[in-house]
């Protein structure tokens, strides 16, 4: 995979997050879950070509595990 196709995947996921970030409107969220799907997803993207919601019941139940 070519650095142009993994930057790519990168910037749209950053913009997904950015989305996200505006739609808190300066509201408390969990940083720790929100950036860890924003890294999964990258990840799990550049891998498989599928990306998760961020209100996805089994990504934030993966990513809690992860985390503890």
């Amino acid at each position: 995979m070519g650095r142009k196709s993994m930057e790519t995947i990168i910037q749209d996921e950053i913009d997904e997050l950015s989305g996200i970030l505006s739609k808190l409107d300066g509201k408390p969220f969990e940083v720790t879950y929100t950036f860890n799907v924003t890294a999964l997803n990258s990840l799990w993207w550049i891998m498989t070509g599928e990306r998760f919601e961020y209100d996805d019941k089994r990504v934030r139940e993966t990513v809690k595990m992860v985390t503890e």
